[in-house]
């Protein structure tokens, strides 16, 4: 089968849906079908390369962090997808390029079908002073998006439930992203993590908390921060990484709370180069509540690091109480969940052992491109 992969989002970006849209892209590869990735140039210029194919963009970033956005649909090398003609496109984005996938999925008139990624609610306060307008707006949005698409794939139930709140039931797919897992099998020696703890000025005795992501309003860095200010034991460290919108303000925060020694920057942290940071913590710590599938939970179950975070729909299947991390609602959950795990080391040794044999067992990057090649077909002649 041919597959057109479209996502404003890819290469060299670095985030959940680039993630998703490569594993996608390699396992259905792997498994003997033709796949080509349409996506937006870092510029105005187009261009074609191993990976994709690009067309040129400009910055968008004054209404979301990184977004850019393609003023044209017609170009030569659009021509040339056409020219290609592939049985089945699948778009990974609700913007640009959804907009030049549907232009080519009516001129060869082959299904195409949708992958939606992100909860827009979460995320109004980027181009709406309104929430309740801004909610109407991601409404419209969506089910215009749903409207043109033969079938809407979603990575959890928690994104199903609101979908079903826009009035939209049918033709819709529950399919947990899936990890590339083989990367995740090299584990670090004590040598090695000691080392980067002192480049980081960890104390040894000290436990270590990590957070990865976009440092960015909707992820509720802040009520880490303040549950790290309130918590008894002062001996934890908390490593923030990443960057985004809020750091700036959250750095403030910090100083103010007199924190410097106990919650750390690092930035951004080269994607080949994070799994020393997630075996170097003890925890992996959340407290978003805008997650749509969780990839950097699953890494961190990938590395043998139990969950702490927030209670959210969408981690019911990945973060069970008891067995491989904890999902807490209130400061009082949080203090006991950490206070258990920093101090029963029993009970944290088993909750890392099925950490790792958990996603393992379930969320492997095959079994993703398999399951997602069962929706293709249902709608490829």
């Amino acid at each position: 089968m041919k597959i057109l992969i479209s996502t404003d989002a890819y290469i060299p970006m670095v985030n959940g849906v680039v993630t998703s849209v490569k594993n996608l892209k390699r396992e259905l590869s792997a498994m003997g079908h033709e796949v080509r990735v349409l996506a937006l140039s870092q510029t105005k210029h187009s261009y074609r390369d191993d990976d994709g194919t690009y067309i040129g963009s400009i910055d968008f970033s004054k209404i979301y962090p990184t977004a850019r956005v393609s003023l044209k649909s017609s170009h030569t090398l659009v021509d040339d997808l056409i020219d290609w003609k592939p049985d089945i496109i699948h778009t990974q984005s609700e913007f640009s390029t959804f907009h030049i996938a549907r232009k080519i999925a009516n001129k060869l008139n082959i299904p195409m079908v949708h992958t939606y990624h992100t909860l827009y609610e979460e995320y109004t306060h980027y181009f709406s002073p309104s929430r309740t307008a801004g909610k109407f707006i991601v409404r419209k949005l969506t089910r215009n998006i749903y409207k043109k698409s033969n079938a809407m794939i979603v990575p959890t139930k928690k994104t199903e439930k609101v979908l079903n709140s826009y009035d939209l039931y049918d033709n819709i797919y529950t399919v947990p992203t899936g990890l590339s897992l083989d990367k995740f099998n090299f584990r670090y020696d004590k040598e090695e993590l000691e080392l980067l703890r002192e480049e980081l000025n960890i104390p040894n005795d000290s436990k270590v908390l990590v957070s990865v992501g976009r440092v960015g309003k909707e992820k509720n860095l802040e009520e880490l921060i303040d549950f790290v200010n309130m918590f008894d034991n002062k001996n934890i460290v908390l490593v923030i990484i990443g960057d985004g919108p809020n750091r700036e303000f959250l750095e403030k925060v910090v100083k103010e709370l007199k924190l410097q020694n106990n919650i750390i920057f690092a930035g951004m942290i080269p994607n080949e180069q994070i799994n020393i940071y997630y075996q170097m913590a003890d925890l992996f710590v959340s407290a978003s509540t805008s997650e749509t599938q969780g990839l950097t939970y699953l890494e961190a179950l990938a590395n043998g690091v139990p969950v702490l975070c927030r209670d959210d729909l969408c981690l019911e299947q990945a973060v069970v109480n008891g067995f491989n991390g904890y999902r807490y609602n209130t400061f009082k959950e949080f203090s006991k969940y950490l206070n258990n795990l920093i101090n029963d080391s029993t009970l944290y040794d088993k909750l890392a052992i099925n950490a790792e044999k958990n996603v393992q067992e379930k969320y492997s990057a095959t079994a993703f491109a398999k399951n997602i090649f069962e929706i293709y077909k249902k709608f490829v002649d």
